[in-house]
């Protein structure tokens, strides 16, 4: 996850798992990535990122978090949009890599007084 206030500085990151040295660093184009996971299924990485400096908007249909695919060819990471989300958090895929399991925080209606949260749990196909 990158700073809160700054748009775009996202980066992933590769570890030596034996050393936990770093071994490679890619810049996303993404804001704030709060989950990331791999689909043993499709081979494809997958990240969605919270929008943090973006995720004031009031309406539904000014959601600005994302569900991305990520793909990294030579030394750049390619960030391809797959779904827009409203705040979205934690992602992984079940055991066989078939279903992508997503969660939100969402984000509550002006004159929603209730206790029910605004968030969510979206299973998509892996199918992506």
């Amino acid at each position: 996850m990158g700073e809160m206030n700054i748009a775009g500085d996202a980066l992933l990151t590769i570890y030596d798992p034996k050393t936990g040295k770093l071994k490679k660093k890619y810049e996303t184009g993404l804001s704030d990535i709060a989950g990331l996971a791999y689909s043993s299924k499709t081979k494809k990485l997958y990240a969605t990122d919270f929008a943090w400096l973006d995720s004031t908007k009031e309406k539904a249909e000014e959601k600005t978090g994302e569900l991305y695919e990520l793909t990294i060819k030579d030394d750049k990471v390619e960030a391809k949009k797959i779904l827009a989300l409203d705040k979205p958090a934690a992602i992984a895929f079940s055991k066989d890599g078939s279903k992508l399991y997503l969660t939100t925080f969402g984000t509550k209606a002006k004159d929603d007084d209730s206790d029910k949260s605004p968030g969510g749990l979206y299973v998509i196909e892996a199918g992506l």
